[in-house]
Order: C-alpha cells, then structure tokens, then sequence
C-alpha cells in the first residue's frame, strides 16, 4: 500500500494539476491509514473538529487534532491510559479527555495533575526506576520536566531531605510546572525554564507547548530562543557535592547533553535513566548512548520496549 501511494505521489508531482491536488491525497491517504490502523486494534476512530475521538466499547479517548503523533502511543496503550488515568463517566461511557489543558488524576499518585495535552502514562515512570530507584535524600535531575509527572512522582521518592532540579525549557509547559510544584507544596523541587545540552549558552527551540517540544538539531524548524546548559555547569551552578539520579527525555538532543559530559562523568557514580526511542540519522539514540557511557566505563543497557529506557551507572 505504502509503495503504491509512493508512486501515485511521484505520478502527481509530475504535472501542475496534480501538484495541486498532491496535498489533498496526502491528507485522504493519512485519514485512511490512521483508520486503517484504528480498526485493526479494534477501535474506532472520528474527527470532529479540532479533536480526535477514539472508541472501544463503553471508553472514548479525546485529544486535540494537533497532536496527532500521539495516536500510536494512544491505539498501543489504550487500555493501559485508562488504567493510569481517573476517566470521567458521561452516560454509560468512560471518557479520558485530554484536549487542552486540564486536570488529569493519575491513579498511582490519587491527586490531580495540571496536563497540557497528551502525556503518556504512568508505565514510563516504572521504565525510568526499573534499575535504580530513587530513595530518601538522593539528589535527581529531572531534564526534560514537561508539566511535572516523573517531577511530582521523583520528589515523593526522595523525601524532604532529598532534593529534584527540574529543567523544563518550553515557558508554557514550565509555566504548568510551576503550578502543579505550587499547588503540591513540592518543596524539595527546583524548577529551571533551561534545557540541557552539550555547552551552557542559547539554542534555537521549537516550543509548541507540548510533549514534544524540542531543540532544533541541524536545520529543524524552531521559533524561539532558549537558554541551555551542560551537565557539569548545572551540577556547578547548583553548588552540589553529589548526584545521584539523572531522568532525561529530550526528544533526541540527550547525545549531546552525555557526549558533553564524558569528563564530568568519570570518577562519579550518575545512575542515568533516557528515554532513547529518539531518531538521529536514522539511528535509535539507545545505540550511540550506549557506545558513549561504555567509551567513559559505564555499565549500560537498554531495554523496556514500552518506553526503550537506556540505563547507565558506574558501577
């Protein structure tokens, strides 16, 4: 199917007329992949406005059109989104509505989170403590904070002698975690509206206020400018004498951040847990992380297909 659309495509590109029917196809073609897609794991699939509408039986998932690469995660963790997530009952269905920015009970915590749009659940959180769990008075970096789910789950974890540096650089999902920092008196919680990266200084961005903002690598579209720093300037910022836990999902820029950080690291025990799905030149981050924490004499592994998590330590 994949290559007969290809050559319809090419076919199209090939004259003026078709040029101008080609994005009309494209969209027909992506409409009926998702449903495609949809009905082969036996949901159902509606657009209705500026929202996506996905069923099953008596549940009904809601989520705005602009975060539609989200629909995978949903139709793969359907059942498993209701299972983390308090739905509303509206007649005799259970509905998750995550359009906009509302408030979302997650059920392992049993308070309500201020989400700005789609998330995943809380199964990543068991990904990212699956080789080291953070205990009572550990020092965490949370990079790549987004609204505060793993911050609010990670400052419970290490108490009130413990402390987390939350760094979020997209000013409105920093302004959501500020919010769900004050109303939850996380006291032992620094939020930081930077990123991390491979040198303290300012990047391009591309904000979109969502789970997947992200800095703009080579020639990526962006529209604004962010103040980043490494590994070692945070740690030196903060005047810390340990670290303990580093959690980082960064959309694909976690290999500069590490590669920068090959001095620092050596001679310290970071447990580091990536989210490492992204894609760089084709490539899984998981594989280039782990070339670089062996190259420092890290024990590294990757694993947890639901999430794929990369795990360092030194020891």
């Amino acid at each position: 199917m994949f290559e007969i659309n290809r050559k319809i495509e090419r076919w199209l590109s090939s004259f003026s007329v078709g040029r101008k029917i080609l994005p009309a196809f494209q969209s027909i073609t992506k409409w009926l992949l998702f449903q495609r897609w949809a009905l082969k794991n036996g949901l159902s699939l509606r657009f209705i406005g500026k929202t996506v509408e996905l069923r099953k039986g008596k549940r009904k998932f809601i989520f705005s059109r602009e975060q539609m690469f989200f629909f995978w995660d949903v139709v793969a963790n359907f059942d498993e989104y209701f299972d983390s997530f308090e739905s509303e009952q509206q007649g005799d269905m259970s509905v998750l509505n995550f359009f906009g920015t509302r408030e979302q009970i997650i059920k392992s915590f049993g308070v309500p989170l201020l989400i700005p749009g789609m998330t995943e659940g809380d199964w990543t959180l068991k990904g990212y403590t699956q080789k080291y769990v953070p205990k009572e008075g550990d020092v965490v970096f949370d990079c790549g904070a987004y609204c505060g789910i793993a911050t609010y789950y990670l400052s419970k974890l290490v108490g009130p002698t413990g402390k987390v540096y939350a760094f979020e650089p997209d000013t409105s999902n920093y302004a959501v975690l500020v919010k769900n920092i004050e109303r939850h008196h996380l006291n032992n919680v620094t939020p930081i509206n930077k990123g991390l990266y491979l040198r303290s200084g300012t990047l391009s961005f591309n904000s979109t206020g969502s789970a997947n903002s992200m800095v703009a690598l080579t020639d990526a579209p962006h529209n604004t400018i962010i103040e980043v720093v490494s590994l070692a300037d945070a740690y030196k910022q903060f005047g810390l004498q340990r670290l303990d836990f580093v959690k980082m999902d960064i959309e694909g820029a976690e290999l500069e951040v590490i590669e920068g950080a090959k001095e620092f690291l050596k001679g310290k025990n970071i447990h580091f847990a990536i989210a490492s799905y992204h894609l760089r030149d084709g490539q899984p981050t998981s594989i280039i992380l782990e070339r670089i924490f062996a190259d420092i004499g890290y024990q590294v592994e990757t694993g947890f297909p639901r999430q794929t998590t990369t795990w360092a330590s030194a020891r």
